[in-house]
């Protein structure tokens, strides 16, 4: 899957980083960002183009679905 691609290509990466002597810290938290920037991709994406859409449905299953609280809530 695109996940798993997603996944193995930062891990190589912080792994090429480590073997080259790059400070442990500073992989893990580039590791970090990367990954969680890669996991926020779709959803965001998908909750700017309901909002762009005026798609009060979807907004409503993506915010319940990512555990997102309104400004009215």
């Amino acid at each position: 899957t695109q996940s798993e691609e997603q996944k193995e290509k930062l891990q190589n990466r912080a792994l090429n980083q480590l073997a080259e002597g790059k400070d442990p810290e500073q992989v893990l938290i580039e590791l970090a960002n990367k990954l969680t920037n890669s996991l926020m991709h779709a959803p965001t994406k998908a909750l700017k183009s309901a909002a762009l859409n005026q798609d009060h449905q979807k907004l409503a299953f993506l915010r319940q679905a990512l555990d997102i609280k309104s400004s009215q809530d």
